[in-house]
């Protein structure tokens, strides 16, 4: 067979000669995304039944002893058996698995268990199924795609994330269950819950025609209807909208309707997607966050704080962007999914200094805090930053300033002979002295941002 191969094939082995079982094997065993696959691991231990263990480890093959093996018709015969006992364990353990749904009645016992009424343990939910994924993964039982296209394991991780309302997660969530799709047909809860993520992220136009997707795949899921009302009314649909939440109202009981109620009382007073969003499940705490009179009260209120951060993301706000934008004369803008970074020239060293801020998109961006925005513009304007020598001989040059939603902010310099550092401002921190202890900034951060002032073309202007 070898001979026949090396004949035709040129020596190749290809896809079309295995089964579908075969090729799933073929992927386990040679898995180059692991540092050990099942066939290094194979080949060491014929090694070591050859050599003997003292030889094996000792210094004459500096741990490569597999390469001191003759390829011969004894090595394929004796490497064969591990081969076979490898197969018998994946068939038996893992290909068997893989015949299964990832989420099984087991896993879904387990993830229940995170519930709590209408609330939930979210963090540990997620941590829950990124644990699932990533051990299904490395075990060769399931591909990452595989997992991700998987309808329950997406409905509940965009359960999970939706909840959480964390920005960077929901936009990455967006992405990776985004192959989910074709597995969703007649599905009206993956389509809402998908509509609703893009809704969190800003996303409203494609949310929209989501959620008309997800009332005509499953008409009788009422939840779809009434998130399908919020966008229509965003978008001036009014009588559409109010006819979509009369036929969603009607699939569920008076005691569950407490949404549909709110929603046609904002719908009828024009409110914005942002007071549409601003509600809870729970009819109690929902009454309780909405009738809040001042902004004391508002501080006061995690829940209340937590879904109008939430609402940051909708829509811009284009007086406040254009407030802000004045903030930095002359920066230019560039933003993306979850970024904004401004840049400007700085006079004292004529090279480009930057602010980038993270876990942000431009909607949020015209609603941050101008008097923190102040700040970080004034130490883009302050010579006193610009350039530093300090006491160890080094000049310091200002290179840019990263920060993020809740203005956790670092300042970047780059020193004169070429190193990154970053000082952390704080409340008792916030000006640039020879007692402050510069640390090396995180290298992901400083060539994340190279790549946003490098990559121009995939930054929206």
């Amino acid at each position: 067979m070898r001979e026949y191969l090396y004949s035709n094939f040129d020596a190749q082995l290809r896809d079309v000669f295995f089964s579908e079982k075969g090729l799933r094997f073929v992927g386990y065993y040679y898995n180059n995304d692991r540092f050990t696959t099942p066939y290094t691991r194979n080949i060491d231990e014929y090694a070591m039944k050859i050599f003997g263990e003292e030889r094996y480890r000792s210094d004459e093959f500096k741990n490569e002893a597999y390469v001191f093996l003759e390829y011969d018709e004894e090595y394929y015969n004796g490497v064969e058996e591990y081969i076979d006992k490898t197969y018998n364990h994946w068939n038996e353990n893992i290909y068997s698995r893989s015949l299964e749904p990832v989420m099984r009645e087991e896993e879904i016992e387990k993830i229940s268990v995170f519930l709590d009424g209408d609330e939930g343990y979210f963090w540990k939910m997620t941590d829950y199924l990124d644990a699932l994924g990533r051990e299904l993964v490395d075990t060769g039982v399931f591909t990452n795609e595989e997992i991700f296209s998987d309808l329950e394991y997406s409905l509940w991780l965009l359960f999970a994330v939706i909840n959480m309302g964390v920005y960077d997660y929901m936009q990455w969530v967006r992405r990776v269950v985004a192959i989910a799709e074709p597995n969703a047909k007649g599905s009206g809860k993956w389509f809402y819950r998908y509509a609703v993520l893009l809704t969190n992220v800003g996303e409203l136009e494609e949310a929209l025609e989501y959620a008309k997707r997800g009332v005509k795949e499953e008409p009788e899921y009422p939840w779809g209807w009434l998130h399908l009302a919020k966008l229509q009314a965003h978008f001036g649909e009014k009588e559409s909208a109010l006819k979509s939440l009369e036929q969603g109202e009607c699939l569920v009981e008076y005691d569950e309707a407490h949404e549909f109620r709110t929603l046609r009382e904002d719908i009828l007073k024009d409110a914005t997607i942002e007071k549409m969003m601003f509600h809870l499940i729970s009819e109690e705490d929902d009454k309780n966050i909405n009738s809040l009179k001042c902004a004391e009260d508002f501080a006061e209120n995690e829940a209340a704080k937590e879904q109008y951060e939430k609402t940051k993301y909708l829509t811009i706000d284009e007086e406040g962007m254009e407030e802000r934008r004045y903030i930095f004369n002359d920066a230019s803008l560039r933003t993306g999914d979850t970024f904004v970074c401004l840049t400007k020239i700085l006079k004292e060293t004529e090279k480009e200094c930057y602010l980038y801020i993270r876990n942000v998109n431009p909607q949020y961006f015209s609603k941050m805090d101008k008097e923190v925005l102040q700040f970080l513009a004034n130490i883009m304007e302050d010579s006193q930053w610009a350039i530093r020598t300090l006491s160890d001989g080094h000049r310091y040059y200002l290179e840019g300033i990263v920060t993020n939603s809740w203005f956790r902010t670092g300042v970047v310099f780059r020193r004169d002979d070429g190193i990154e550092v970053m000082i952390e401002l704080t409340e008792e921190r916030q000006d640039f002295s020879e007692e402050i202890k510069l640390e090396e900034i995180d290298l992901r951060i400083a060539m994340k941002v190279r790549e946003i002032l490098e990559e121009k073309e995939n930054i929206k202007q």
